[in-house]
């Protein structure tokens, strides 16, 4: 927790409390201040479990230095641990808040998701995702996987109790294509009680199911059809970008009321001969993007979230670096996407995919004598500028691997995990919460009994106190938020300004800063 103290004329001098006692005296507290009169935040922090109201002025607030993360033991196998009933798993129909909501929107009030000063926000307020892929949709069955033994019930109670709040669901074109009113192409790949449901019923139970436990969800493109898999554009020769446009529409205009729809990811992983800034209308992802922002919006007003825009592969620039697919987004730092519209800007943000050795093995920093400590810098070239030069938030789409059996991956999972809380980039969605096959570095067992503890460890490091969510569920119910927190409290406000700063005088004070 923090305190202030009284200073001069009425100022708040801010100092970092380390709480080494629940007391709420200043004995058993280490302090250490930081005083710079060139910027200042005003921002009230109530901290409703405690009665404690804390006003923070005039001065940054930095905690000790965030530890390093407890290794990981590739060595010694999965540590699976049994699912209980009692810590595993929320009871009743609903989330019930760990504590007070620090805000909620009035009853009626429309959330409205930005990507605004380096950080995804509702409604003005910051938001903290702790997030998973979970896919199905995009494959074969085209189902999500694991509902013929859990409800989406279950999945939700599981996902809340350990504190992720937001999925990402990959899905295929070919899915859409078949209509949201279509029959489920297996019925025996989910429970019983799912069987008679189309395509689009079940996607209404996963969002229904997601509300209740304070989830949201990305709609993610992953690939046009089962049997090409991920291609390098958009389109292909089945499928052109007015059709592409046309199904994104279909799929809006049935989810786009739902509060926890936070946004869409347009497409997964363009990479091969897909460019950014070259002015090849057939091949520049950004240009494509853009369009797809303005005409979406334009189609579905009522949708309200956020636009996820990946990176592609292959650099139009020098890089000393390779990158991998959907992660080159140096593009950016010449060619942002820009929709001609202020407030279209405001609801992009930079989605890179990173991934280690056991996928990308050729990559020459793998092969690096001071591997893995040779990566910081590299995720600092690649991703690290995004948020500070553009003011949009960096998402990690996808991210993951092996854990377990080989150390060379369990050294580049633990190192990137450092990386992100060292870089204020928190915000992610890991692959995946399906059970592990080869590379994917699945959160669930095989037989959806046991959870990998490394995994869940991992990602509580990275993002300890995301935010949490409770109503929103009928007309006459109000969403209500707890605020979440950095791990990393230097990154409390990114930039070392305001997060309610205007972008005008971001820009201002960016100008300003030698």
């Amino acid at each position: 927790m923090r305190r202030a103290w009284g200073g001069a004329l009425g100022t708040s001098f801010i100092f970092l409390v380390h709480r080494t006692q629940p007391v709420l005296s200043a004995e058993g507290f280490t302090l250490r201040s930081d005083f710079r009169s060139d910027k200042s935040i005003h921002r009230e922090f109530v901290y409703a479990s405690e009665d404690i109201k804390l006003t923070l002025a005039k001065h940054n607030v930095y905690l000790l230095p965030q530890p390093p993360m407890p290794p990981l033991y590739a060595a010694k196998g999965t540590e699976f641990e049994d699912l209980t009933t009692e810590k595993d798993f929320f009871h009743g129909p609903s989330r019930i808040p760990a504590f007070p909501a620090d805000w909620c929107l009035d009853v009626g009030q429309e959330p409205r998701y930005t990507s605004e000063n380096g950080s995804v926000m509702l409604n003005g307020h910051p938001l903290y995702l702790k997030g998973l892929n979970w896919y199905g949709f995009e494959g074969e069955l085209f189902v999500l996987d694991g509902l013929a033994v859990w409800s989406p019930e279950r999945f939700m109670s599981f996902l809340a109790s350990h504190r992720f709040n937001a999925l990402r669901l990959p899905f295929s074109l070919e899915w859409l294509a078949r209509g949201l009113d279509s029959p489920l192409a297996n019925i025996y790949v989910v429970q019983e009680d799912m069987r008679g449901l189309t395509q689009g019923q079940v996607m209404d139970r996963i969002f229904d199911a997601a509300a209740a436990q304070g989830i949201l969800i990305l709609l993610d493109l992953h690939v046009i059809s089962v049997e090409k898999g991920i291609t390098d554009l958009w389109y292909d020769e089945t499928a052109d970008g007015a059709l592409v446009l046309d199904l994104w529409t279909l799929l809006l205009r049935r989810f786009a009321g739902r509060w926890n729809l936070l946004g869409i990811d347009l497409k997964n992983e363009p990479h091969g001969i897909a460019s950014w800034g070259h002015g090849h209308p057939k091949t520049d992802w950004n240009a494509f993007a853009t369009k797809s922002i303005q005409t979406l919006a334009a189609r579905v007003p009522d949708f309200q979230g956020v636009f996820f825009v990946e990176g592609v592969e292959r650099p139009r620039w020098n890089s000393p670096h390779a990158y991998w697919w959907g992660g080159n987004l140096e593009g950016v730092r010449k060619y942002p996407i820009s929709t001609g519209s202020e407030d279209l800007d405001r609801r992009v943000v930079y989605s890179p995919h990173i991934y280690g050795p056991e996928v990308f093995p050729r990559h020459r920093y793998f092969q690096d004598s001071r591997f893995p400590d040779n990566m910081p810098g590299i995720w600092d070239h690649q991703f690290g500028w995004i948020e500070k030069s553009t003011y949009r938030a960096v998402v990690l789409g996808e991210w993951g691997g092996s854990i377990v059996g080989d150390r060379k991956a369990a050294a580049n999972q633990q190192k990137l995990a450092e990386w992100l809380v060292h870089a204020c980039i928190p915000d992610n969605f890991w692959w995946c919460l399906n059970p592990a096959t080869e590379f994917n570095g699945g959160l669930l067992a095989r037989d959806y009994q046991a959870v990998d503890k490394n995994v869940l460890q991992m990602l509580h490091y990275v993002q300890p106190k995301p935010t949490a969510f409770h109503g929103g569920i009928g007309a006459t119910d109000a969403l209500c938020v707890v605020d979440g927190a950095f791990a990393n409290a230097r990154c409390a406000v990114k930039m070392g300004l305001p997060i309610s700063t205007s972008m005008a005088d971001l820009k201002a004070e960016k100008e300003r800063q030698p």
